[in-house]
């Protein structure tokens, strides 16, 4: 079953190379969201997901496989997998693309919850954390990638890897666990003080009871 499912997905990306690797990185971005509301244990947002497979489908497929490309055309092409060449590529991904891309990340999935403006905010709670996060593991990865993978399989790769980095993409640009949702504040919480709560409940009941009181 597996190699069938396998092959099936070499011919896909003989034939249709883009769409394949944009459907992977849109289910990559689903099962990364997936756990990280499971990881979350609260109730499951559909949209939220379905707002990072957009974004996996349109912004991360086309631009990671673009990246790749213009890298293995343009740093050391003639020796690619030389340590000097994976080293170089390696470092460019960390130091040029990471950080852009992130950016670009951040802001779609502002833009897709209706919160552009929230973009400055999370940029300055949230981004630097990211970039440093993510190099304790893209480096290595890397590494790996432009040393042993072939040219067509490394969007399949990076997602394999990416499930896991998406838990930590999904929570950062959300800025709070899966599904959860800020929870709503009483109107006399939010205006008075607690001991003045307390007063303003006792005037509340003692006026029902006297509604009622016979006359």
């Amino acid at each position: 079953m597996f190699i069938k499912l396998w092959a099936l997905y070499l011919a896909a990306l003989q034939v249709q190379p883009l769409l394949t690797k944009c459907m992977t990185s849109a289910v990559g971005f689903i099962l990364g969201d997936g756990i990280a509301q499971a990881i979350a244990k609260e109730c499951f947002d559909g949209l939220r997901t379905l707002r990072f497979a957009i974004i996996g489908f349109t912004l991360h497929a086309p631009i990671a496989d673009t990246w790749f490309t213009f890298l293995e055309h343009n740093v050391f092409p003639k020796t690619p997998t030389s340590m000097t060449a994976v080293l170089s590529k390696m470092a460019a991904d960390q130091l040029i693309m990471a950080p852009i891309f992130l950016i670009v990340f951040f802001f779609a999935v502002k833009t897709l919850e209706g919160l552009p403006h929230k973009l400055p905010e999370v940029l300055r709670e949230q981004y630097l954390k990211t970039v440093l996060v993510g190099y304790l593991l893209w480096p290595l990865a890397h590494i790996i990638n432009f040393k042993f993978i072939p040219t067509d399989l490394r969007i399949l790769y990076v997602n394999c890897v990416q499930v896991g980095w998406n838990v930590v993409l999904c929570r950062m640009s959300t800025g709070r666990p899966a599904g959860r949702l800020p929870e709503p504040k009483k109107y006399y919480e939010k205006r008075l003080p607690s001991a003045e709560v307390e007063i303003a409940d006792r005037r509340r009941s003692i006026g029902q009871k006297s509604k009622r009181a016979p006359r």
